[in-house]
């Protein structure tokens, strides 16, 4: 049968040797071709054609893949060895305990590759819950140190000055970087390039200080804040959308604005936005640093628009502390008690009524005040000025003549050099006639009955003002 299957086959020799044939006669044929009968192939390339390619697909088509071969069994125990014959009854039973043989071998491999199982598990299983507990502490961080950074900005909006509550939560090393604004109190150690950089909570606590001036100056230089006892207060906080933290940085966005300057008499509320970007301790939520930016054209231009004044320059050297161009009455005094008299400019001489600079040089500022001026008001003003820290007040004042005002006072300490660890050596204050500006208003309506509740229309402090009343 195999001879016949053989035979009605037919053969791949032959099948090749006629393809063979074949070929070789179209080259013979190809071989008598003249050049004129190749024509047709000049017309091709006339219109940018090549001939066709002979069918080449039968060549180029990849072999077939081979198919993979399974491993073969490995042979069994052989029950005796080579050239030993084996009584059947023998052979059956070496063959019955062979096979318990392999059964017990299947058994134990079965029971290790169970056991190895378990324990790949059990260690994916303790893997995962060490992931979700670190997972799950790392949310509780995240969620303290945006509680962290929330009560940072309420507190820096309150002005917020105690440095054991700063203590608990910044570090001693903490840095705060933010643009550099000429409107507020600096020391000159702290500037680089236009860049401000207060170092410590000690420089934090000076930044708070010298900002919440700079807010509360928007309410108490409108025109009715001399009617307003309680001072003008702003918010800071964080805003949305929420912040992003990432390892043990948090970026989001905050805001300033004032609260109540419009019911001191300014025209509108003044404030700024930006954005942050906070840095805590390793594993811990105490501020390692804290980076703002803001536009402080912008919150220039705010301000201004809210009290239609414009913002006086808070200089950075006694030499720029006073000068008579200035249309703001300056004074500069020395940084220890009593504040003895060091400057004044001409602004000042004339709003003090007093005839030149001798007059008043060398002596404390005990010369514009009088029987009215308050006494706990100047006890927390000279508290803030011994820590050396920037302060305001509102002050019933006197003049050389002997008239009252109700003076806006701002006090800037000034350094003497850019030694970090220097201490104020004057300080600059900066006066403004509250009732000089409300007077004009009400002189500007032209009746009565719209004149100065306090004054009357005629410039001078009543015997006890409504203020402190």
């Amino acid at each position: 049968q195999a001879r016949e299957r053989t035979k009605t086959r037919p053969s791949r020799d032959a099948s090749c040797m006629t393809t063979r044939d074949d070929a070789g006669a179209g080259l013979d044929a190809c071989a008598e071709l003249n050049d004129s009968d190749l024509g047709w192939m000049d017309a091709l390339d006339g219109v940018g054609l090549e001939p066709a390619a002979p069918n080449c697909d039968e060549y180029s088509r990849p072999p077939p893949a081979k198919k993979k071969k399974h491993a073969a069994r490995r042979p069994a125990r052989p029950l005796a060895p080579p050239g030993v014959s084996l009584a059947p009854e023998e052979r059956a039973r070496l063959e019955k305990e062979r096979n318990r043989e392999h059964a017990r071998n299947t058994r134990a491999r079965k029971k290790e590759a169970l056991e190895k199982l378990r324990r790949e598990v059990a260690g994916l299983e303790e893997a995962a819950v060490e992931r979700d507990e670190s997972e799950r502490r790392a949310r509780q961080i995240a969620k303290r140190r945006l509680a962290v950074l929330q009560c940072v900005f309420r507190k820096r909006g309150e002005g917020v000055l105690e440095r054991e509550e700063w203590g608990k939560f910044l570090t001693s090393d903490f840095e705060l970087r933010q643009p550099l604004n000429p409107h507020q109190a600096c020391r000159p150690a702290d500037v680089e390039g236009n860049r401000k950089l207060s170092r410590g909570v000690d420089g934090f606590i000076d930044d708070v200080a010298s900002l919440s001036v700079l807010f509360r100056s928007v309410g108490r230089s409108a025109d009715l804040s001399y009617r307003v006892a309680a001072a003008p207060t702003f918010a800071c906080s964080v805003l949305p959308p929420a912040p992003t933290v990432v390892n043990d940085a948090v970026y989001g966005h905050w805001g300033a604005r004032t609260t109540d300057a419009r019911r001191h008499g300014a025209r509108g509320e003044a404030g700024i936005r930006g954005l942050f970007c906070a840095r805590f301790a390793e594993s811990g939520c105490r501020l390692r640093s804290l980076e703002l930016v803001y536009d402080v054209n912008a919150l220039s231009e705010d301000i201004v628009r809210s009290t239609e004044t414009p913002l006086t320059r808070v200089p950075g050297c006694l030499r720029d502390a006073t000068f008579d161009a200035d249309p703001a009455a300056r004074v500069v005094t020395k940084a220890t008690a009593p504040f003895q008299i060091v400057d004044c400019n001409r602004a000042w001489l004339e709003l003090c009524s007093f005839p030149s600079k001798s007059s008043v040089v060398g002596r404390t500022l005990r010369v514009i005040q009088g029987p009215l001026t308050d006494r706990e008001s100047l006890k927390r003003l000279h508290a803030e000025i011994i820590q050396g820290h920037a302060t305001d007040a509102t002050l019933l004042n006197y003049k050389g003549d002997g008239a009252t005002f109700i003076n806006y006072l701002r006090v800037c300490p000034i350094y003497p050099d850019r030694d970090p660890a220097s201490k104020p050596s004057h300080y600059l204050g900066i006066l403004r006639d509250l009732m000089a500006d409300a007077c004009a208003d009400d002189a500007r309506f032209g009746t009565e009955s719209m004149a100065c509740p306090l004054c009357g229309g005629t410039g001078r402090a009543p015997a006890a003002p409504a203020v402190y009343s």
